[in-house]
């Protein structure tokens, strides 16, 4: 059976004894009534030091500001350091594995040369317009999460960020511009999403996944859209003309669907086109879905429509299918 305590007298006593059994530890002053003998007191949040040096690894400082704290914390690592604000702090040399910086302010950190192996970024404000001491592509690949990262106006130029997941991240104003993105994960339908003149800018888009995003407007004319995931993607007055969707996921919608040399495009679920389905010679088209388009679909010399089965005229009994009609150039 528990035993209330009095509020003054026991209640100092028990956290004398913690103090004295915990050496190091800080205790958040509990009110009177608040402690129960045989109930477990856990460690709360470390009291905020003056100064960085002061900094100890494996602590909890979540939700403090230390914006900026004087000195380099040379280890941090294993901190929870999660909604916590360091604008302006100087990490140089910093050791930050396995921190978790969950939504934390890292606005105009210095962070040259700082580790990140294991470290926890998801949502973190990492906004730097100086490149000498903003996050590296090196950084973010050490980091164990990046997605909903805030990158907007960093410069990005040259990174290598291939099969990374920044799903959600805020790439307002950032310059990717000969950013390797093959295969990273973009997905992203709210503000600060990728744009199409960063998609174009970039050295290589193959293998991205814009599923669920937002391209209406996009120019993506002639670009190399080999195996994106375009699932759900809104392409509303999007301009596709001349561009690789070899081996890409397509989406419900588009407003033309150009197969060019080379490419080899399935749709393999129900897909409407506003307007033209442009083959040219050595493009094949593998269709095994409704296909509905207003257009004559015209199949010149040398391109391949191995499922032209999957075009004869339907109609189901939920959804009107209309296919479009087949001729050979």
């Amino acid at each position: 059976m528990f035993r209330l305590l009095s509020p003054r007298r026991d209640a100092a006593a028990v956290s004398a004894l913690l103090l004295s059994l915990l050496p190091g530890v800080a205790l958040r002053v509990l009110p009177p009534f608040a402690l129960l003998v045989g109930v477990t007191v856990y460690a709360t949040a470390a009291a905020k030091p003056a100064s960085a040096q002061t900094l100890l690894p494996g602590q909890n400082y979540s939700g403090f500001d230390f914006s900026p704290v004087s000195g380099v914390p040379r280890n941090f690592t294993g901190n929870n350091a999660a909604g916590s604000s360091f604008i302006g702090t100087n990490f140089t040399q910093a050791n930050l594995t396995n921190v978790i910086f969950t939504d934390a302010i890292l606005q105009d950190a210095i962070l040259t040369n700082a580790l990140f192996a294991g470290a926890n970024l998801n949502g973190a404000n990492l906004q730097n317009a100086n490149a000498n001491s903003a996050i590296t592509a090196a950084q973010l690949r050490d980091a164990a999460d990046i997605r909903f990262v805030n990158l907007s106006g960093n410069n990005l130029s040259g990174f290598a960020l291939n099969g990374e997941n920044l799903s959600g991240a805020n790439l307002f104003l950032t310059n990717l511009s000969s950013a390797d993105l093959n295969s990273a994960d973009l997905r992203n339908n709210t503000g600060g999403a990728i744009t199409d003149a960063q998609l174009v800018a970039a050295a290589s888009i193959q293998g991205v996944n814009l599923s669920g995003n937002n391209l209406s407007g996009f120019n993506l004319q002639s670009e190399n859209l080999t195996s994106t995931n375009l699932t759900g993607a809104n392409f509303t007055n999007a301009t596709l003309t001349g561009a690789s969707l070899h081996l890409a996921t397509l989406p419900s919608a588009l407003p033309s669907l150009p197969v060019i040399a080379g490419a080899n495009v399935n749709v393999v679920s129900a897909l409407t086109v506003a307007g033209t389905v442009d083959m040219v010679a050595g493009g094949v088209l593998n269709v095994n879905a409704a296909l509905t388009t207003p257009n004559t679909l015209t199949v010149p010399t040398g391109a391949t429509l191995p499922q032209a089965a999957a075009l004869s005229p339907r109609r189901d009994s939920r959804v009107p299918v209309r296919s479009p009609s087949v001729q050979t150039a």
